[in-house]
């Protein structure tokens, strides 16, 4: 029992975060099952325990099938008022043992039910405001060895009535379900009598107003029990049409009446073997019924993965088919930073007195191309200017990539299924344009950040293949700036200006200590770096495309729609039909 206790309050987190994506003006069938899964757990489930008490018999039935009338002849007392319209009952009327009134009107039986004392029959087809469903309760001393309820139909048009009699079902140790030949061929009557088998609760079927070797009685033996999964054993009692003298409760019982109230006997005679195994059939009909909506839940969720799937499709097409816009080559600026690491003692410093090294070739370009628009008359454009342009290609070339990929999952959407497709492009991102603005300066950003990452990580794997032939490499360096240096000292001697440094020697220099690097490193190495380069930036696209839009998407879901959270709410069903082996079907 300990292991079944366990099992069930592992379920509850599942069963209070389970939501489904259609509405339930789409899917009603689907929330009235959840709803009842929650409402059987709540009343039988919750405050699962072994206590005894005595068994609950409710009587059950459809509209005018003289289920009041059963009720008060049974008991010997006027307690409801039995109408000849339909759906007179509309609260439940409840008699019990005076020591059994804490058990069946405490707090824990049917929380969500108003409990007030009986004080006459009138009140139990009285019209009453609010959707609180209300229970009448009398306490009958020592007559009485059981609680005995009356509930409302189970097939007007009252949905109230429906639940409430849904309620004392699952509270139900055993049930006296009452019919008649207009009634018995009913799908209501077909559902409950499948479902007091389901739920492994006493039964007994009172046949009212029977006629003699009525053609309708035989049926309801021969076919309808057993197709409702109840036993050939299972108690029937045929009673005929009565007077209205002897559907008085005060008239002298009839032989079947009588009948009736030794079963009721019956049940509480054993009543510890009825209660317990009405406890161990709820938890049998709960896991019947969570596994129904866990069912609906899957639907739902292999069509949100199957949406998710072509969004991956169309989001990794976009980053297939990327070309980023033409920018500085990582790969040359990696070169130079490791030629860099590599250090000639003095000759490489008063190198660096002649001009900055990492800024000489660009800088010399810079001048050259100063001079070149002072000449054709074209604007001069700062280094600034330059970066800005740079940033903004950036962005302009991520946001077509968004706009398409968000048009792509706006078609998508429309070819779900109708049941999701609404929720679904509710939950679609559709960012404004302010919005869409800071999200692709943000992947600007990502973008410098990563590009750096990819100049550090590539440096540091230049040096580490350098460092083998160090001493030849340093050999040839400072040959190649030792000539820099003489060849920049004898112009400056020669034109009193050091600029021819920083203007033709340092990057001729520069130029052939790279090539000779690149000769060394080979061919083979750049294209690994350069696909490298290409593939993080595709992975940035990705991870930042992706962010913009599944992301956001998958937060709006449900939580049942996302993470394990469905696999989990299996596992935990499975625990529970596990947890008591030889007890559970």
């Amino acid at each position: 029992m300990d292991g079944l206790r366990a099992a069930l309050a592992a379920i509850r987190p599942q069963l209070e975060g389970l939501e489904f994506l259609a509405v339930a003006a789409q899917q009603p069938a689907r929330w009235q099952q959840l709803d009842r899964v929650r409402r059987l757990y709540a009343s039988r489930l919750r405050q699962f325990d072994d206590r005894s008490r005595p068994p609950l018999v409710v009587v059950i039935g459809g509209t005018n099938v003289g289920k009041s009338t059963l009720f008060n002849l049974l008991l010997g007392e006027l307690i409801t008022q039995p109408d000849a319209l339909a759906a007179g009952t509309k609260s439940v009327a409840l008699t019990l043992p005076g020591e059994a009134v804490e058990e069946f009107c405490g707090p824990h039986f049917l929380p969500w039910f108003d409990k007030l004392p009986w004080t006459d029959p009138s009140a139990l087809s009285a019209t009453f405001e609010g959707s609180t469903p209300r229970l009448y309760w009398l306490a009958r001393g020592n007559r009485q060895r059981y609680a005995f309820a009356d509930t409302p139909d189970i097939d007007s048009t009252n949905l109230a009535n429906h639940r409430a009699t849904e309620d004392l079902f699952f509270q139900a140790d055993a049930v006296l379900f009452v019919t008649s030949e207009q009634k018995y061929a009913d799908e209501a009557c077909d559902r409950y009598l499948a479902a007091t088998a389901r739920f492994g609760k006493t039964v007994a079927v009172v046949f009212n107003r029977a006629q003699p070797a009525s053609e309708a009685f035989g049926d309801l033996i021969e076919a309808k029990l057993p197709a409702a999964g109840l036993p050939r054993r299972t108690a029937v009692f045929a009673v005929p049409v009565l007077s209205p003298e002897q559907r008085l409760p005060s008239a002298p019982p009839r032989p079947e009446i009588l009948a009736v109230q030794r079963w009721l006997e019956a049940v509480a005679d054993n009543g510890e073997q009825v209660v317990a195994g009405a406890r161990l059939g709820a938890v049998n009909g709960f896991a019947a019924e969570w596994a129904s909506s866990l069912a609906d839940l899957a639907t739902e969720v292999s069509l949100i993965r199957a949406f998710g799937g072509r969004c991956h499709e169309l989001l990794e097409r976009e980053v297939a088919t990327d070309l980023p816009p033409h920018d500085l080559d990582e790969v040359d600026q990696a070169v130079l930073e490791a030629l860099e690491e590599l250090r000639v003692p003095g000759i490489d410093w008063v190198y660096e007195q002649l001009g900055l090294v990492r800024q000489r070739l660009l800088g010399s370009l810079r001048v050259v191309g100063v001079w070149f628009r002072q000449i054709t008359g074209a604007a001069v454009r700062t280094v600034d200017q330059v970066a800005a342009e740079r940033v903004e290609r950036e962005q302009e070339h991520a946001r077509v990539r968004l706009e398409n990929l968000l048009a792509g999952l706006r078609q998508a959407a429309q070819e779900c299924p109708l049941e999701i497709r609404l929720a679904v492009l509710e939950r679609l991102p559709d960012p404004p344009p302010d919005q869409r603005d800071v999200a692709l300066r943000d992947y600007a950003t990502q973008l410098a950040a990563r590009r750096r990452e990819i100049v550090v990580d590539a440096k540091t794997r230049i040096v580490a293949e350098l460092r083998r032939d160090a001493t030849k490499i340093r050999i040839f360096k400072g040959v190649t700036r030792t000539a820099a240096v003489a060849v920049s000292l004898t112009a400056a001697i020669s034109t009193g200006s050091p600029g021819a440094h920083d203007l033709a020697v340092a990057p001729v220099a520069d130029a052939a200590t790279k090539w000779v690097l690149d000769s060394y490193l080979g061919q083979s190495w750049r294209e690994r770096l350069e696909h490298e380069v290409g593939a993080r930036r595709r992975a940035l696209l990705r991870e930042w495309l992706h962010a913009a839009t599944m992301a956001r998407f998958e937060a709006h879901l449900p939580a049942a729609h996302r993470g394990d959270f469905l696999e989990q709410a299996q596992a935990a069903l499975q625990a529970l039909r596990q947890g008591a082996p030889g007890e559970l079907k």
